[in-house]
């Protein structure tokens, strides 16, 4: 989704991700140049074929159960399938990340695998990866390593969710933008990656294990309803009128900071899961990304009237706008005669 660069903890805001669309025949990305000639990517014709999956390594569990109105999705903390793709501990060049990529996100996967792969990579880089590039001193050896994991991540997440969307043929305008993004982590792989300190590296299976908001997959659906402008009919230009009323620019910090992160664990607890479930059903998905599109405008909305009255840093700001003008097109493009009434 989405991309880039996404504000998070500290009002970074996501990148969105909707649904893109190559033609039907193959398509290839090729990738910046380094050393040595770059491995390509290519999304290819799709049948189904479920990548080899191994499921070693500590895990937690959770009982199901709702609390106090909350909604619960994969109460699983999903540690033992990150195991089986984490790419951020092993000392790869762009070139080598990108054919390990190419295994993972076979172009040939079912459409609930790399959506699998990409919705758990996406929660550990919003809920603890992000955040720890944020602390981290600018320009030190910490957060060098630290974007060097990013970076193999952001590769893998949206390399899945461009694959899983091109099966269902629909944006190639977000495609293209998806494209883009992949070739610009790409290149700075070997920027944070060559002489990195990997004794450095964040032990992201045992974050995973004690971050809360990674472990407990919880979205407060009651706080969520009353910022939800998900099911309105509106288009991107109205959406956003809509989300200033509900976080203006003269509203504190804190709210804020706290209705962009509703919206942000709406994202990754409601809509990313639902889209998922849709699997190959394709009016469904289009009608679940209209509605996950119109909650990054209000989750982008926030934060950068957050960033503008706290005065982040300029590169934030300018991000999220980019992020903004990015969801309200998505909008505009994905919610034209569609019912969004679609139950999640």
């Amino acid at each position: 989704m989405k991309p880039a660069f996404l504000i998070l903890a500290s009002a970074l805001t996501i990148a969105s991700a909707a649904p893109l669309a190559p033609t039907a025949t193959s398509t290839t990305i090729n990738m910046p140049r380094a050393a040595t000639p770059t491995p390509t990517m290519t999304v290819s014709p799709v049948t189904t074929a479920t990548p080899v999956v191994n499921n070693k390594g500590p895990s937690s569990h959770i009982p199901k159960h709702a609390v106090n109105g909350t909604s619960v999705h994969h109460r699983n903390n999903g540690i033992n399938k990150f195991l089986s793709f984490d790419l951020t501990h092993r000392p790869l060049t762009s070139q080598t990340t990108i054919l390990e990529v190419n295994k993972l996100c076979t172009a040939r996967g079912s459409v609930a695998d790399l959506r699998h792969i990409h919705n758990t990579i996406q929660r550990v880089d919003v809920t603890i990866l992000r955040p720890a590039v944020l602390a981290a001193p600018a320009h030190s050896a910490k957060s060098k390593a630290l974007k060097c994991q990013l970076y193999r991540n952001q590769v893998l997440e949206e390399t899945c969710e461009e694959r899983a969307d091109a099966i269902l043929h629909t944006s190639a305008r977000r495609f293209a933008r998806i494209q883009a993004s992949i070739r610009n982590a790409t290149a700075k792989i070997d920027h944070f990656c060559k002489g990195v300190d990997v004794k450095l590296f964040m032990d992201l299976p045992a974050a995973m294990a004690t971050d809360a908001r990674f472990r407990d997959h919880v979205l407060d659906r009651a706080a969520f309803a009353k910022i939800d402008v998900s099911k309105k009919s509106l288009n991107g230009t109205q959406t956003e009128a809509a989300a200033q009323f509900i976080c203006p620019v003269s509203a504190s910090s804190q709210l804020l900071e706290r209705n962009r992160k509703i919206a942000e664990d709406a994202e990754l607890d409601l809509f990313n899961h639902a889209i998922k479930v849709a699997g190959m059903d394709s009016a469904k998905v289009q009608a679940l990304t209209c509605r996950k599109a119109r909650n990054e405008i209000l989750e982008n909305v926030c934060a950068v009237n957050y960033l503008s009255i706290t005065k982040g840093s300029p590169s934030e700001l300018k991000s999220a706008k980019g992020s903004l003008a990015d969801s309200v097109a998505d909008v505009n493009e994905f919610c034209v005669g569609v019912k969004t009434n679609v139950p999640i």
